[in-house]
C-alpha cells in the first residue's frame, strides 16, 4: 500500500504535562542534535549516520527528522519503517529508544541525507526560537 510522505507535523497537539517533562522533551530533541553533529564530524568518507527508533513492539525505524511540539512531553519522528513506508510516531521523551550508527553507503556517489532536528507549537507552526 503506497503512503504519501509527511511533510508537516500534526496541526495540532492537545496535550497536558508537567515542567519537568517539557523541559525533558526538549532537552532530549537538543542532545540528540547535538550528538548527530558531533558523530556526523567524525564520520569517514563514504559512512552515513542513521538515526534509528525502536518501538515498544520491536519495530525499527529510520528517523529523518525530530520535532519537539512546545510546551508538551512530546516529540514527533518522521522516518520509513523496516518496510520503507513513511512513518510519523508521536511520542512522550521518557519512553524514547533511540540509537545513531554509522553505516557504510551504498551508493560512495550519494550525499548524505542529513537529520533534522525542530521545534513547533501546538498548531504545528515553526518555532521562532530554532
Amino acid at each position: 500500500m503506497y503512503q504519501q510522505p509527511i511533510s508537516q507535523p500534526p496541526q495540532r497537539v492537545i496535550v497536558s504535562s508537567s515542567g519537568a517533562d517539557r523541559e525533558a522533551a526538549q532537552a532530549f530533541k537538543d542532545m540528540l542534535g547535538q550528538w548527530y553533529r558531533a558523530l556526523l564530524a567524525s564520520l569517514e568518507e563514504g559512512e552515513d549516520l542513521i538515526l534509528e527508533y525502536h518501538t515498544p513492539s520491536g519495530e525499527l525505524i529510520n528517523v529523518n527528522n525530530v520535532t519537539y511540539v512546545r510546551d508538551t512531553d512530546m516529540l514527533i519522528f518522521q522516518g520509513h519503517g523496516a518496510d520503507g513506508n513513511v512513518c510519523q510516531m508521536l511520542v512522550r521523551a521518557p519512553s524514547l529508544h533511540m540509537m545513531f550508527r554509522i553505516v557504510a553507503r551504498a551508493d560512495e556517489e550519494a550525499e548524505r541525507r542529513p537529520i533534522g532536528f525542530d521545534s513547533v507549537n501546538r498548531q504545528g507552526e515553526q518555532s521562532e526560537e530554532e
